[in-house]
């Protein structure tokens, strides 16, 4: 499966191949499943009026962390990512390890968002400062700087499932993909830009599921088609 470590949002959907636990199909939805367990599956997206996704019990753009952490009922582990000096390119991510949203086990990966100005007050009184592998820094923050991202809205979502699903499970889920890129390291993305949903697929088993506003599509759509070794496919042309 493809494998996470507490890394990057980006480096999960396109390079990540490290693998954790399970392989069995996603469950069925119980009959009697109630409307609000039901918003809370990863198969169960909505948009609101102002354009945002609505899934796994969060509203992208709106729902802050903390509420987040109300709604998955665990603490997130929160980590500020810096790949330059320039805080411009500075991601702060919230990391949950054992949630299960409507009884479905996965790993989640949010990310927030804050100003300028927040960003740079994190790095100021980050508890710590360590340089990962790829020359980017990890900022470990204070109780002040934890307390700031939490109220913080969350605008992406990575949903790691703990079971494997099948090509004819996720087509059942959400439909057939509105475009396929496959990458040269052995991952496929199909996506889904109505849903503000990318699914990464490894050639191995695993996926990522990573939900984003419809509108906001294309902060993960151009990465794709910049990545060496792109190749583009129309779903139909290999699935029917």
């Amino acid at each position: 499966m493809i494998k996470i470590e507490k890394i990057g949002v980006t480096a999960i959907l396109i390079f990540s191949v490290v693998a954790f636990g399970g392989a069995l199909l996603l469950p069925e939805e119980p009959k009697q499943e109630s409307k609000h367990k039901q918003a809370q599956t990863p198969w169960n997206i909505s948009i609101s009026p102002n354009g945002n996704s609505q899934v796994l019990g969060v509203t992208l753009n709106q729902t802050t962390l903390n509420e987040a952490e109300k709604i998955w009922r665990e603490e997130a582990e929160i980590t500020l990512f810096l790949k330059s000096e320039d805080i411009e390119v500075g991601r702060v991510e919230a990391y949950f390890a054992r949630t299960a949203p409507a009884g479905v086990r996965g790993k989640i990966v949010v990310e927030v968002r804050l100003t300028k100005g927040k960003l740079q007050h994190l790095i100021d009184s980050g508890s710590r400062i360590s340089t990962q592998g790829d020359g980017s820094r990890k900022v470990a923050l204070d109780d002040e700087g934890t307390k700031l991202v939490g109220e913080s809205p969350i605008t992406t979502i990575t949903y790691l499932p703990r079971s494997d699903l099948s090509e004819q499970t996720i087509v059942s889920r959400f439909g057939k993909p509105a475009e396929i890129i496959s990458i040269q390291e052995g991952i496929t993305h199909w996506l889904y830009p109505n849903l503000g949903l990318d699914i990464a697929i490894a050639e191995d088993g695993g996926e990522v599921l990573q939900y984003i506003s419809p509108k906001d599509m294309q902060r993960l759509i151009t990465p794709l088609r910049t990545s060496p070794a792109t190749l583009t496919k129309e779903y139909d042309k290999i699935a029917d």
